[in-house]
């Protein structure tokens, strides 16, 4: 009889005491907070290829292709107003991390302004030559630690134009 009374007790003891408020638990919530220089796609496009990128700087635009249809692996496609550039990403199912329509934000610092069969993208490397040059895939962390979604959207609608429409530009 006596343990029947202690047990329920002793329960409740053990619950008042282990118990820790909900407000230790509450994370700060990240903001992102941009850091250098804006620059637009067009500007970082005409920085020397192929070089490390030094200077402090970021890029903004609207992601218009990823990997959700299996066309572009490890690539998120994102343009602003002035051009568009895709990075090179070490990623499975980025569509998750930067739908279509979404606005991000790149910090470009370290990264390499690839140049390859006459297509131009953020990566980590390049390596070979001529038509064994390749561009590499900048790793998981440091995607998750640049690249960030600064605003949600929904997909771009493409525009529909002539072949009298395009420019060379």
């Amino acid at each position: 009889m006596t343990n029947s009374r202690f047990i329920p007790a002793l329960a409740s003891l053990l619950m008042l005491v282990s118990c820790l408020q909900t407000q230790e638990f509450v994370q700060d919530i990240f903001v992102y907070e941009p850091h250098g220089s804006q620059v637009s796609i067009g500007q970082l496009r005409q920085l020397p290829p192929d070089a490390v990128i030094e200077d402090d700087i970021y890029v903004e635009g609207i992601v218009t292709s990823s990997d959700a249809s299996g066309n572009w692996s490890q690539k998120v496609v994102f343009q602003d107003e002035s051009a568009g550039i895709s990075i090179l990403a070490d990623l499975g199912s980025s569509n998750q991390l930067f739908p279509e329509g979404s606005k991000v934000s790149v910090q470009c610092r370290g990264m390499i302004l690839a140049q390859v069969n006459g297509i131009t993208c953020l990566a980590a490397s390049v390596s070979g030559e001529g038509l064994q040059k390749k561009a590499v895939a900048i790793d998981n962390r440091t995607v998750r630690n640049s690249m960030f979604v600064v605003q949600g959207g929904e997909p771009v609608e493409p525009a529909v134009v002539g072949i009298g429409e395009l420019s060379a530009s």
